[in-house]
């Protein structure tokens, strides 16, 4: 199954989050674990995610912080 994948720095970069706001959500279940796909590149191991699903999760959380 092929998805439309965005690397971490492009989500955090598209949203505006800063680097801890991500891991807070995750470690609050907000945003689930198997969304963390880890792939190796050219520069060693990224962390991707299902760009439409996790672009839906930000728009549904982003008023969870403030």
């Amino acid at each position: 199954m092929d998805q439309d994948l965005t690397s971490k720095k492009e989500l955090l970069e598209l949203t505006g989050i800063p680097y801890g706001q991500l891991y807070r959500w995750k470690r609050k279940k907000l945003i689930p674990e198997g969304w963390f796909i880890r792939k190796s590149t050219f520069t060693g191991q990224e962390t991707f995610f299902p760009k439409e699903k996790i672009l839906a999760r930000f728009d549904m959380n982003t008023f969870c912080e403030l």
